[in-house]
């Protein structure tokens, strides 16, 4: 191991933990500031050192891995699990960059409520997605106001909005320049149920005749019912559309696909179309993320099926294992 392989973090350090472990205690901003002022200089160290062969990556740990997610996204800390790169993280940000940092100072992970100031460093609004990670998906109350002075308390006219949040897919919040004081609360769990999940692709390639094969997945373990397909242009309007019956859950090993064709009358604008399943999320599904598909993206290369001969089947093993057991009990002392 090279010597500055033992510089990159592996854990969380104990200056760093210090300060952190006060913050979760006491939610004193002086205490955070000595825990990431502790972060920020080990990462300028390690900036020279992250190069080609030792990226940030799972193996090494860039510094912060377990300070941020606390501070930024609610993650737990006496969970047994700090080591790992998202404690039990209430939420995540998707589509955010570093202009756009969050400091929750209040996490009930019991009613599935929190309290976190998120700051904008952007002379514009930024518009980011929100999707549930430790905390439940359901229907939730999100309320912002801004926070001029960051004392935590709302210095201006509350904003409210009811959503459903979900864990694979986004949804969308605004956040002007500055401070804005942001309550998320759980006003209804969705049940853990099974349920279907839903995924679209091309089948075929695209005719210079308008005719489009859609290939529908039903990943879950549920059966779904009056499936709609639509073709959607660039400007979301309708210009295709089907229904498929039924798609039954998965039972096993054997994939549950479904294929449905359907006519555009433009071909010419197809390329620039998406095919959409589920369009009006008429069915409660495990990922939403994956109803969409590009055309433009184009025939998803076939999935290579394991050859027989590569493999031992389970009859062999159990006849060759039993044959192994006689042959032993008939001589137990070969020697």
């Amino acid at each position: 191991m090279h010597r500055e392989d033992f510089f990159f973090q592996r854990g969380i350090e104990r200056s760093e933990g210090e300060g952190l472990l006060k913050w979760v205690i006491d939610r004193r901003e002086e205490d955070l500031l000595e825990s990431l002022k502790y972060v920020i200089r080990n990462n300028r160290r390690a900036l020279p050192i992250y190069g080609p062969t030792d990226p940030p990556t799972d193996r090494v740990y860039p510094w912060g891995r377990v300070t941020l997610p606390v501070m930024m996204l609610g993650g737990g800390l006496f969970d047994e699990r700090a080591c790992e790169p998202f404690p039990t993280a209430a939420f995540l940000w998707q589509g955010n960059d570093g202009d756009l940092v969050s400091m929750v100072f209040d996490v009930d992970f019991e009613k599935h409520r929190l309290k976190m100031l998120v700051h904008n460093f952007k002379g514009k609004p930024m518009r980011v997605g929100i999707r549930m990670l430790s905390f439940p998906e359901g229907q939730y109350r999100i309320l912002m106001a801004p926070d001029h002075n960051s004392d935590r308390r709302a210095d201006g006219n509350w904003r409210s909005v009811t959503a459903k949040l979900y864990r694979f897919r986004a949804y969308p919040l605004t956040f002007p320049p500055g401070t804005t004081l942001v309550e998320l609360q759980c006003l209804v769990k969705q049940p853990i149920v099974a349920r279907p999940d839903l995924a679209i692709t091309l089948a075929k390639q695209v005719s210079n005749d308008g005719i489009v094969v859609a290939r529908v997945h039903n990943l879950g373990t549920k059966s779904a019912k009056q499936v709609l397909v639509w073709v959607v242009n660039e400007s979301g309007r309708v210009v295709g559309k089907a229904i498929l019956e039924k798609i039954p859950g998965l039972s096993g090993f054997q994939p549950q696909v479904r294929e449905v064709t359907i006519k555009v009358n433009d071909a010419q604008l197809l390329k620039k179309c998406k095919l959409v399943v589920d369009p009006k999320d008429n069915i409660a599904e495990i990922n939403e993320a994956n109803n969409t598909y590009s055309i433009d993206d184009r025939t998803p290369p076939p999935v290579e099926k394991p050859s027989t001969t590569k493999f031992i089947s389970f009859d062999f093993i159990r006849i060759f294992s039993s044959a192994q057991t006689v042959k032993t009990r008939a001589n137990p002392h070969p020697n």
